[in-house]
């Protein structure tokens, strides 16, 4: 606030890249957040799951450019009478290959009565 009321771009600018620094947080680092929303909870845990499974043929070989991996129900869980879960990876600057490879798997992933979504670097979360 104190920068805004301040109109005091240059300084704002200068504290919030320290802070993103400090906590990894984009740009430097990528976030990447895959959602699964269905209306049968236990089937998108399935998925959620299943999708994990998949993922690990990725990032276990690549473990030094993971800072964290977390699965979990979305912020707000029900939306238009479909369950949320998500899965968040918060990777290292430089992770490009990791990160197409993500986005492949994502890609290729078809399942029934489910709907994904992939956002990188998303503004919600951040």
């Amino acid at each position: 606030m104190r920068y805004a009321k301040e109109h005091d771009y240059k300084g704002f600018y200068r504290h919030e890249t320290a802070v993103r620094k400090m906590a990894q947080l984009p740009p430097f680092s990528t976030f990447v957040q895959i959602q699964f929303a269905g209306e049968k909870e236990q089937v998108v845990i399935h998925c959620v799951k299943d999708f994990i499974t998949k993922l690990k043929t990725v990032l276990l070989p690549n473990k030094n450019v993971i800072m964290s991996i977390k699965a979990s129900e979305a912020a707000i869980k029900r939306i238009n009478n479909r369950e949320r879960y998500q899965i968040l990876i918060n990777l290292k600057n430089g992770s490009d290959d990791v990160l197409g490879q993500i986005e492949k798997l994502f890609a290729d992933a078809k399942y029934k009565d489910v709907l994904m979504g992939i956002d990188i670097n998303p503004t919600g979360l951040i």
